[in-house]
């Protein structure tokens, strides 16, 4: 049984959310190869460059409004700019940046006397996940086929015969009856 710790500074917190992509950019080498131009009409698809380096650009900016805590959306890698449909949970996403960046940006945060929080979603994957993607694949061959809800042998997109979350097809849900996957979440492991 997990012990219950309270957190205390939570209740002084005054949060910034950040959608990394459209906060700002302070790294153009990481940028994707179809980057919009910045200020250009926001899309599900479209990739302005805001990055970890951006962030930590912004860190005293943040601070000197009164902001004592970041909530980050997803940087884990995916396909969307959104994050929402990670693709790994272990690695932050190339046009964020790296594990390291995201470590010195972390450091910074707290060198501010600050928090930071990483968003997470463990409900679902993207379409681009690995046991999702070797679905698509084997059907019900194989080892994964269970970690999803599915009805029938194989995936079908059209129509969508697997539980997604709000109806996206590029957003499988996990099937948390399945142990497996409940052991496999990087929230428990």
């Amino acid at each position: 049984m997990l012990e219950k710790k309270v957190i205390n500074w939570i209740e002084n917190s005054i949060f910034y959310q950040i959608f990394p992509d459209r906060f700002y950019n302070g790294n153009y080498k990481n940028d994707p190869s179809n980057i919009t131009k910045w200020g250009d009409l926001p899309t599900r698809n479209n990739f302005f460059g805001g990055d970890l380096e951006g962030i930590k650009k912004k860190l005293s900016y943040l601070k000197e409004i009164g902001i004592n805590a970041i909530y980050l959306n997803p940087i884990f890698k995916a396909g969307t700019n959104h994050k929402y449909d990670t693709w790994d949970y272990y690695e932050v996403d190339p046009m964020f940046g790296s594990k390291g960046d995201l470590l010195n940006l972390i450091k910074e945060v707290h060198k501010l006397k600050m928090k930071i929080i990483l968003d997470g979603v463990f409900n679902h994957c993207g379409d681009g996940f690995w046991a999702f993607r070797d679905v698509k694949e084997k059907g019900m061959c194989s080892s994964y086929y269970n970690w999803f809800t599915i009805n029938g042998d194989n995936i079908s997109e059209k129509p969508i015969n697997y539980q997604t979350a709000g109806g996206a097809k590029y957003l499988p849900k996990f099937n948390y009856n399945n142990k497996l996957v409940s052991c496999q979440s990087p929230i428990v492991g």
